[in-house]
């Protein structure tokens, strides 16, 4: 709950965005498979709705987080390249000012993936995350 409201339409989780993004996808494939002709075009058309819906609904990062999702997952087949590449200009098209311009240091991770297996740290980004905000409400505490 936010500002006491069980839906705070100002700001939301980004939860509910990759839900949004993925419900756009959804309808983008089952648009695709069932409208032989024009399907694909319909589809865009879709996802176009979603992420403008993304804006409407308050929605974290809105239509950047919607835009990504959906690049990364049209152009799945291609070279990661092409997909970064992709994924970059449209991030420095939507947040080209301030703070934003540090979120492209999130690709340095994913150019240098090289499509294998880690080496099984799964458990501490388990524990990292609760583990992190615990930390900062037990600071929150301390300094209250």
């Amino acid at each position: 709950m936010t500002a006491g409201k069980l839906l705070e339409f100002g700001h939301q989780n980004i939860i509910l965005t990759f839900f949004w993004a993925i419900l756009g996808l959804l309808c983008y494939e089952a648009l695709r498979k069932k409208c032989k002709k024009g399907g694909t075009v319909l589809g865009i058309l879709t996802l176009l709705v979603f992420a403008a819906g993304s804006l409407f609904l308050g929605m974290d990062y809105g239509i950047l987080a919607v835009g990504i999702i959906d690049i990364y997952v049209l152009l799945w087949d291609k070279a990661l390249l092409w997909r970064n590449a992709a994924a970059m200009a449209y991030h420095i098209l939507l947040r080209n000012v301030g703070i934003y311009w540090f979120g492209l240091l999130g690709f340095l991770p994913i150019f240098l993936y090289n499509g294998k297996k880690g080496r099984g740290l799964k458990w501490l980004f388990y524990l990292f995350y609760p583990g992190h905000l615990l930390l900062i409400w037990g600071i929150r505490l301390l300094l209250a």
